[in-house]
């Protein structure tokens, strides 16, 4: 019969074990859940339309005032090159007469690296540069109430996000407070995703700019209409779903 010394070592033994054989299960659960996951993956794209409303009211410092109205049509293609997004696009429809001398004919090209979050080209009286403020999108994996931030501009631009995901709902909340170059800039809007977190159904941006000669009040708005790519990561089981088989 085994003496109380060798029982005792061999249940620590047997507890040990079990606590490592747990330990891994529950690690390898949680890689597999990750990895299970959708992510944003913005494809490549040749033809993306969108319907266009831009309205803004700029007000000077000296009292002049103008409202200024964009609606336009895009027939727009995305090209995504090792995590670099290229945006060339065709426009038609009616742009105001204000505006015209800062759009360079019906066409326009957008570079974008989501890792950097560069705003150039910005204009505090047409800040329509704030539209890549969509594309800093994570690269891991996704689920509900998921939270991230960006210093945009330098580290002088912080911006939050939230992603809400409900049955028939997947979409993202922005928000930004800041500066621009001269300009104290204020972002809110609202992101919303297509089911395979490929692209965007709509887009919507309300944008304050304030300076030393202007304040401007923007509302930017796109109605998306794209093709569907796979979800990334769909398709995968889960190793729980294989364990529980």
């Amino acid at each position: 019969m085994p003496g109380p010394a060798k029982i005792l070592r061999s249940s620590t033994v047997f507890r040990v074990i079990l606590i490592l054989a747990l330990c891994g299960t529950v690690y390898y659960f949680n890689r597999d859940m990750q990895d299970s996951r959708p992510l944003f993956s913005f494809q490549s794209a040749d033809s993306i339309k969108k319907e266009v409303l831009e309205e803004g009211k700029i007000s000077y410092k000296n009292g002049r005032s103008l409202d200024l109205k964009n609606s336009y049509n895009s027939l727009e293609s995305r090209t995504n090159n090792n995590n670099r997004i290229t945006l060339k696009g065709k426009i038609s429809g009616t742009l105001d007469e204000n505006l015209k001398p800062f759009i360079e004919g019906d066409s326009y090209t957008s570079e974008i690296d989501p890792g950097s979050a560069v705003i150039d080209g910005f204009n505090p009286l047409y800040p329509v540069a704030l539209r890549k403020l969509l594309y800093f999108m994570p690269q891991t994996g996704l689920f509900d109430q998921k939270k991230w931030e960006i210093n945009a501009a330098g580290g002088e631009f912080p911006c939050s996000y939230t992603l809400s995901l409900g049955d028939a709902v997947r979409s993202v909340a922005l928000q930004c407070s800041g500066r621009i170059g001269e300009s104290s800039v204020i972002v809110t809007g609202n992101i919303g995703l297509n089911a395979s977190f490929s692209g965007f159904t709509q887009t919507d941006l309300d944008i304050s700019v304030e300076n030393g000669i202007l304040s401007s009040n923007w509302r930017l708005s796109e109605k998306v209409d794209e093709p569907e790519t796979e979800a990334a990561g769909a398709g995968k089981q889960t190793f729980f779903s294989i364990f529980n088989q």
